[in-house]
């Protein structure tokens, strides 16, 4: 670690010990949509170009503006239903990534959100989509993958749609922000 490094993570810690919010927050999605990538890239700005699969669940933890968090990074795969629903009901918020480069995908995408916000009709938790990949060309944009996941189905709940690349960062500093704003 870089002394520039130790005196950012001092910073991050003195803000969060005298001005610190918290928050936990669910990152639910289909295989290979971008979770663990969007992690690297969120806490330590670089990313690996194939991140390994997510296998079962993963709590990390991040201490960034002032905010001291945890992420649960849940595996996309089918079988990891009840740890999505757990993870989802001990959050503070949630994040859901839809592959922007795989149109294919949205359809798994969609019955998973469906799944989930479904089974916790009672649980308000403000929601991210993320629509990762958007480096790629011929990638799909935030309005259509919203119409795809029929977003406006939800009523009443704070839905927020975003276009990122965890390889070139690009609107990280609006997910920075979204996540400020919903931290307590």
């Amino acid at each position: 670690m870089s002394i520039a490094d130790c005196i950012v993570q001092t910073k991050n810690c003195l803000v969060y010990y005298f001005f610190g919010k918290k928050i936990k927050i669910c990152l639910c999605g289909p295989s290979r949509s971008g979770k663990t990538s969007f992690y690297k890239a969120f806490t330590d700005r670089k990313v690996l170009k194939k991140e390994p699969a997510t296998i079962g669940s993963r709590m990390l933890h991040f201490t960034k503006n002032g905010i001291r968090g945890t992420f649960f990074d849940i595996g996309g795969a089918a079988e990891y239903s009840n740890l999505r629903d757990f993870s989802y009901r001990n959050s503070n918020a949630l994040i859901f990534f839809v592959d922007s480069s795989n149109p294919q995908s949205f359809v798994d995408a969609k019955s998973m959100l469906q799944g989930l916000l479904n089974k916790n009709k009672r649980k308000k938790l403000p929601i991210l989509i993320l629509c990762t990949h958007n480096d790629i060309d011929g990638f799909t944009s935030c309005q259509d993958i919203a119409l795809q996941l029929s977003l406006d189905s939800f009523l009443g709940k704070d839905i927020s749609c975003y276009s990122i690349s965890s390889l070139t960062l690009s609107n990280f500093a609006a997910v920075e922000e979204w996540i400020v704003r919903h931290a307590k």
